[in-house]
């Protein structure tokens, strides 16, 4: 019987290994219906495996997971083989490509054993992180804040505002006042001679301090920052509210706008950059199996 000892590590000790263990197993059991590099199936239908004495692997298999664009892009070009596909899904956060995927057409490769991809076990994924920039922004949207709340708030994302400017903005979050006028209106019906009273309030929101003259509040705000960590910065525009009464004093809000729509926008530029840095291959919109 083979003795693995007998066997170095140089070239072509793998295929020798392989015939004498064929060998041996269509002694022992019958002849192998198929016998490659590290497994044999016999006519009864049982495999028999020796990968773990192979000195290498004769398929890669696995995943990895990588969460920087750049370092997916190299390890895709670093392992690309003709059955390589491409898989992008905004819906999963994540860009996948599979090395051993099914062939583009089995007339090329032919039928049996020996046809190279189709397991689909070879993988390396890109796992898509949220950008802590984009936290603090996603948190708080539609929420209303308080002056505190939106001072910190501004303070802290202050290397993102496009405009208004940061030092403008957080004026405006730290100053904001409001004065209420309460004025009697009255009216006399001359038909009738009734007379009826109601108030009118008038609310003032201002913002900007003593000295300096007022600041106008804006109606919409922009700022900058990266969706997910590693890509590139994204634009988004938020309309931006200030309410105030005399319960609960000043109340800051911002709605972000169109928000899917960006982040469906910058999802597609991040593919096209990935699909430049790996040499234009195709990318499908979508998860594999």
């Amino acid at each position: 019987m083979t003795d693995i000892s007998d066997y170095s590590d140089g070239e072509g000790a793998d295929l020798a290994l392989v015939a004498d263990l064929a060998t041996d197993l269509a002694v022992v059991q019958g002849e192998p219906l198929y016998a490659g590099p590290g497994f044999a199936v016999l006519r009864d239908g049982s495999r028999h495996e020796w990968f773990e004495q192979l000195p290498r692997p004769t398929r890669r298999t696995g995943t990895i997971r990588l969460t920087d664009p750049r370092s997916f892009a190299d390890l895709v070009m670093r392992n690309v083989t003709m059955d390589t596909v491409l898989y992008a899904s905004r819906e999963d956060g994540c860009v996948t490509a599979v090395f051993d995927d099914h062939p583009a057409s089995n007339e090329d490769v032919g039928p049996g054993p020996d046809v190279e991809g189709g397991y689909r076990r070879d993988r390396v994924v890109l796992s898509l992180r949220s950008g802590d920039d984009w936290n603090e922004w996603a948190s708080a949207d539609r929420r209303p804040l308080t002056q505190v709340q939106m001072g910190d708030h501004v303070d802290m994302l202050a290397h993102t505002m496009v405009e208004p400017d940061a030092a403008t903005m957080l004026e405006i979050a730290t100053t904001l006042s409001s004065k209420s006028k309460i004025d009697l209106d009255s009216r006399v019906n001359l038909g009738t001679g009734a007379m009826t009273f109601s108030l009118v309030e008038d609310t003032q929101v201002k913002a900007g301090k003593s000295g300096r003259g007022e600041i106008e509040i804006p109606r919409t705000i922009t700022f900058e920052c990266a969706p997910w960590r590693g890509t590139e910065r994204v634009r988004f525009e938020a309309r931006f509210r200030v309410t105030a009464s005399r319960d609960d004093g000043v109340r800051m809000l911002y709605a972000i706008l169109r928000r899917e729509e960006t982040l469906d926008n910058a999802f597609g530029l991040l593919v096209e950059s990935i699909r430049d840095d790996i040499g234009g291959l195709p990318i499908l919109l979508g998860s594999p199996s």
